[in-house]
């Protein structure tokens, strides 16, 4: 569980979902009796709750997780599954719209992560990666420098450090980030499209955006880089760039509830009528083909059969031993009857 629009429930959890919905979650079987909800032990307890919470997410309804704190308290939990519940309620939230909410849980769940000392860090990069409005970009700041200073190599501590320079108008810095980065990846030069586009310089930003792509871990500024790279097409009179890049944003925001464009404002991003109406006839139209879908869908999908794989590897082993031991028997069977 992860970004606003890859935070959403893989397959595999898809399978196991209903089995463990009506096994574990709305009944637990003890020997002799049945306990409800509010009574399962604590290491039941959070799995409830992480169900809840891959539920609220793959029927897009905040109601799971609503009903899941009413009968779980989180408060009872042992420190590391408070910090787990936080963190996984509040990803949700956020990334179903309720951003400020959601930001609160993982505001919680950070503090719990320093008191227990945890050197991974995982929450403070997922807050971070969050806190993309206007009103939060002095926390960002303030959180990304903290990590720097925790964990000054690692790749995602610059990225974040780089985002929130770029937004406190701290360009120097920003840029000199992107380009000790760069020399290790030429990737990371996409980063100098937003640098250049907040500076003024859109025609150099308009540049980037043609020669890179975010990479698969930058997910968490989809939304705001895709509108961005309209505007500077369209600021650079790119009039078929512009168009087709607003029908791309409109053919996502037909099949993708998490791609949102509602905060792009609380964002700092300027709006362009013509741009949005676009977007608005594009995802008016839903498509019954699109090729960013396809191409989504294409890639997960021998990840998601290996993960089924797994998880079902017993299962499909014993089911195919079966199988050869049958063709064994059945062929002696044969050969006997043919003396």
């Amino acid at each position: 569980m992860s970004n606003v629009f890859s935070y959403k429930i893989s397959l595999w959890r898809t399978v196991l979902l209903p089995f463990w919905w009506h096994k574990t979650i709305v009944r637990y079987w003890y020997p002799g009796k049945t306990k409800t909800v509010k009574n399962l032990p604590k290491d039941i307890g959070i799995d409830f709750l992480n169900y809840s919470v891959q539920a609220a997410i793959y029927f897009f309804d905040r109601h799971f997780i609503d009903d899941a704190i009413k009968e779980v308290d989180i408060n009872q939990l042992t420190a590391n599954r408070q910090w787990q519940a936080y963190l996984d309620i509040g990803l949700a939230l956020y990334d179903m719209g309720y951003r400020d909410e959601g930001i609160d849980y993982l505001d919680q769940s950070v503090k719990l992560e320093r008191s227990l000392q945890k050197k991974t860090y995982t929450a403070q990069y997922l807050l971070c990666y969050r806190l993309n409005e206007k009103a939060y970009w002095d926390k960002r700041l303030e959180y990304a420098q903290s990590l720097n200073e925790q964990s000054p190599e690692n790749i995602s501590t610059k990225v974040i450090l780089i985002k929130s320079y770029i937004a406190k108008k701290m360009f120097d810095e920003a840029k000199k980030i992107i380009q000790e980065l760069a020399n290790l990846d030429k990737g990371f030069e996409v980063l100098l499209a937003d640098l250049y586009y907040e500076i003024g310089d859109i025609g150099l930003a308009s540049s980037f955006y043609d020669k890179h792509r975010l990479g698969k871990g930058d997910d968490f500024w989809r939304v705001s880089f895709d509108y961005k790279k309209a505007v500077a097409y369209y600021k650079t009179n790119q009039t078929e760039k512009w168009q087709k890049q607003a029908r791309k944003i409109g053919c996502r925001t037909a099949w993708d509830k998490f791609y949102q464009l509602d905060y792009l404002e609380r964002e700092g991003i300027e709006r362009i009528e013509e741009i949005d109406e676009v977007i608005c006839l594009s995802s008016n139209k839903k498509p019954l083909f699109c090729v960013e879908k396809f191409i989504l869908f294409v890639k997960r999908t021998p990840w998601i059969a290996w993960r089924i794989f797994l998880m079902y590897r017993y299962a499909v082993l014993y089911f195919l031993a079966g199988l050869v031991l049958v063709g064994m028997v059945l062929r002696l069977f044969l050969e006997y009857l043919m003396r």
